[in-house]
């Protein structure tokens, strides 16, 4: 499923896992889940990810891009869904069970 029809049927898969295909960002200490490349900066349309240890995660199995973003990559990955209190994001991801990262050519599997 994208991020737009993840946000949009919010209210129905509040609570529930959901696979996401989408554009993971890691600025600021701030780990979310945008549309597309194109997006990145489009925090209003993007899901926030709760779980502290996926940039962990992610910096021992990929290394972070240097100057701007630490992380601008594709992936898909699988979490709890819900309705977000940390604005602009209108959702957050927790509970990340499935993490795949697309960089170049490459795949990793981070979670």
């Amino acid at each position: 499923m994208n991020v737009a029809d993840v946000i949009g049927r919010l209210e129905q898969l509040r609570g529930t896992a959901v696979e996401i295909d989408g554009f993971l960002v890691y600025i600021d200490r701030h780990c979310y889940i945008a549309p597309t490349q194109d997006s990145w900066q489009k925090t209003d349309e993007a899901i926030l990810v709760l779980e502290a240890d996926v940039p962990k995660r992610l910096n021992a199995i990929v290394p972070g891009w240097v100057g701007g973003p630490s992380y601008q990559d594709d992936v898909t990955i699988t979490g709890v869904i819900d309705a977000s209190d940390h604005a602009p994001f209108p959702a957050v991801l927790d509970r990340v069970s499935h993490l795949i990262l697309k960089r170049e050519d490459e795949v990793f599997r981070v979670v």
